[in-house]
Parts: C-alpha cells; sequence; structure tokens
C-alpha cells in the first residue's frame, strides 16, 4: 500500500508562492511581484482549484505547475497539510493543502491560500470580518459579541481572539475630496482613557453628513485647534464653519479664513447657564429666572425668524435698549452678543450654512455614546472602535 508523505506544520513558514492560471488550461507557480504583473496583465485570476472529499473534508490543488527555479514543468506531488478553518457559517471546515516538489532542484511548494487565510492563522477572512461588522453594527461587548457568534454561528471564539481582531483593524483614514462642499461642523468631545482626560477632535462635512477626520489630543488649545483644521481641510476647500460658543475657536477660525457660524442651540444652552449662576443665592430666584427667560425669548424670537434685515437692525438697536433688560440679562447680552452678534446671525446670508451643531452631535452620540467613554483602556483600543464606527457612520451617508 503506498504511503503518503506528510508534511509538518513547520513547511508553512516558508515563502508562498501563489498558482496562476493562465487562459488555455495551463498554471504556473509564481512569486507574489510576479503574481501582481500576471493579474494586470491577464483576465484569469483562478489560483487553486478545490473539490469536498467523501470525508467532508476540503482539499486544495493545482492542476499543472511549473517550478519558478528552472521552469520544470513535471512536479511531482510532496505530501500534504492538514489544517482546520473557521467559516461563518459551516464552522470548522478540515482542509487538505497540497504540496508540490520538483524533482530537479528540490524546491517545494505549496497551495497558496493567502485569500482565504492568513499565513499559520485558522480563522479565515470572512470570520474576521463578520467579527468587525458584528461589533459595528450593534456596537456589542466582547460577551455580547461571543454570545451571538455560538448561539446563531456556532463558532466559538475566546475573547481575547475577538479583541485582537478587532484590534488588527486598519485604521487609516484618508477622506476623498468629495466630502469638502465647503459647509462644516467642528466639535471636540471628551472621553476617558486609563482614567486620564483626551478630547476628540472631529471635522464633519455639513451637506453630507460624513465624517472628514478626527484626531486624539491630550489637550483642548488654540494651537491644537489650529493645527487640526490645517491638517484636514485644505485652503482652497475653507468655507462657512459651525461651532459651539467656545472662546477658543472663534480667533483661529478667523485666522484660518473660514466664516464663522456660532451654533444657536449652544448659544441658548450658555445663555440660560449664565442665568442661573447670576441668580444663584436670590430668595426669589425663580421668578428673577422666568423674568430673565422671558426676556431671552425675545432674542431668540429675532433670530428665529426669516428677516435678516429684522435681525441686523435689532442687534444694531440692543446697545441702546439695555436698560429695557433686567440686570442679569445685561450681563447676559454684554458676555455672548456684544462681539458676535453678526457670527449667530450668518446663516441668513446661506441657507447651506448649518445654524446647530445637532448633527455633528448625533453623530457623538452614535459612534461613542455616553455610557461608553469611561470604559477604554488605551488610546488604541479607543481608535479602532471609534475608526469602526465611523466608517460605519459614512457608508450609511453615502447616498443621502
Amino acid at each position: 500500500m503506498k504511503q503518503r508523505n506528510l508534511i509538518p506544520n513547520s513547511t508553512l513558514d516558508v515563502e508562498q508562492n501563489k498558482f496562476f492560471a493562465f487562459p488555455g488550461g495551463s498554471s504556473m507557480i509564481l512569486s507574489n511581484e510576479m503574481f501582481e504583473w500576471a493579474s494586470i496583465n491577464s483576465k484569469s485570476l483562478s489560483k487553486y482549484d478545490m473539490y469536498i472529499s467523501s470525508k467532508d473534508e476540503v482539499y486544495f490543488y493545482a492542476q499543472k505547475v511549473v517550478c519558478k527555479c528552472c521552469f520544470n514543468n513535471c512536479l511531482h506531488k510532496h505530501g500534504f497539510t492538514k489544517r482546520t478553518l473557521r467559516y461563518v457559517d459551516e464552522g470548522d471546515v478540515k482542509v487538505k493543502i497540497q504540496h508540490y516538489r520538483c524533482p530537479k532542484c528540490g524546491k517545494t511548494y505549496q497551495v497558496d491560500l493567502s485569500d482565504i487565510v492568513d499565513v499559520n492563522a485558522n480563522i479565515t477572512h470572512d470570520l474576521r470580518n463578520f467579527v468587525r461588522k458584528t461589533f459595528t453594527h450593534f456596537f456589542f461587548s466582547l460577551n455580547n459579541n461571543q454570545n451571538s457568534l455560538d448561539v446563531f454561528n456556532q463558532v466559538d471564539l475566546p475573547r481575547q481572539t475577538i479583541q485582537n481582531i478587532i484590534m488588527s483593524t486598519d485604521c487609516s483614514f484618508e477622506p476623498s475630496r468629495e466630502l469638502y462642499s465647503g459647509y462644516y461642523i467642528f466639535d471636540v468631545e471628551w472621553v476617558s482613557i486609563s482614567r486620564k482626560w483626551y478630547y476628540f477632535f472631529v471635522i464633519m462635512d455639513a451637506t453630507t453628513s460624513r465624517v472628514i477626520n478626527y484626531r486624539l489630543y491630550e489637550k483642548e488649545t488654540s494651537a491644537n485647534v489650529k493645527e487640526f483644521l490645517i491638517d484636514n481641510i485644505p485652503f482652497e476647500y475653507r468655507g462657512y464653519i459651525t461651532t459651539d460658543l467656545d472662546k477658543k475657536y472663534g480667533k483661529v477660525i478667523d485666522e484660518l479664513g473660514f466664516k464663522h457660524q456660532l451654533c444657536f442651540f449652544h448659544f441658548i444652552k450658555n445663555c440660560r447657564e449664565r442665568i442661573r449662576d447670576l441668580t444663584r443665592g436670590y430668595d426669589n430666584r425663580k421668578e428673577l429666572i422666568k423674568e430673565s427667560y422671558n426676556q431671552l425669548g425675545e432674542i431668540i424670537d429675532v433670530i428665529n425668524c426669516d428677516d435678516s434685515k429684522k435681525a441686523n437692525e435689532f442687534f444694531y438697536d440692543l446697545a441702546f435698549r439695555l436698560d429695557d433688560f433686567n440686570p442679569f440679562m445685561q450681563s447676559v447680552i454684554r458676555v455672548l452678543i456684544f462681539g458676535r452678534y453678526k457670527k449667530l446671525i450668518r446663516f441668513f446670508d446661506n441657507y447651506r450654512i448649518n445654524r446647530t451643531s445637532n448633527k455633528i452631535e448625533n453623530c457623538f452620540q452614535k459612534i461613542m455614546p455616553r455610557f461608553k467613554k469611561k470604559i477604554y483602556r488605551t488610546q488604541k483600543g479607543f481608535l479602532t472602535r471609534v475608526h469602526l464606527r465611523i466608517v460605519y457612520w459614512n457608508k450609511n451617508r453615502v447616498n443621502t
């Protein structure tokens, strides 16, 4: 009885060469560089053949092979390697990978499966992508991700393996030119990593609601804001940008040539917070707050109107009408309105300008919920997970 020569697993460490089928039925074993050239200059890309044996084993082989060293086309079979590959739907599948040996020069080759699985690994690319998609779509924890794979796909993966798959994601992010519409929204969100606060800078295209780029900083300074905007928005695409009322943004944005629109929602929020702070300690605090809110409503109604001429006249005359407001509203007007009212009503000039930063706030809630802000241990872990969520966010808004 003829015995088969089994190839030990150590042969997986040698250089893997791809089988390439040319038109007409002939095949050759090519190096990685030659395969890239042949892929461009040929229409056929079949690198291997396979069949399923009676024992439910998948057997990968090549019909005709040529030695890349001496170009001998009579290579002999030289045993095979048994491996167990893990798929999404099929689970664990036993496979045999055929080896070949050149009788002239003694070179050995094996069928290349790099488009199915990595070298020295048993988790297929399909299963890796499925784990990433499961986490991206549903924001599962490692435990929930592990349980869903076990229940619905009959695949038992350890938590550490799932963690390694997520962490191996390529986080390179290159925005396309179509995202630069000239209308942007910028905001900064805080996140805790290993009990240390970091600041997550994000710039979004207001027209398509897609994230242009992001970056993590240890401090939120004017220098960091300037660096981030310069690196991500080319000069020729700088137009209108909407931000909150942070004082660090105004001077930098004006220097870079943007036309600044202040978020109307944050303006109302800051006004109410200042009124509550100023009235703290008064016995009739509730009445003072109610009176101040009513006077603030007059300003809000003017900004909400569709008449830009009326709004400009109102704010121009506001300096001469300060006595019509109580002392608390006078402080609000001096601090939050004087000197910046034009940035509050800039959206009157162009209907495409976003008057609020609600789009980017909604994005933050989807990619980085509040209950997730304090669970991260490393910067890489945070950036990898956020990157997957941002890619999914942008993908869903390609045609919007």
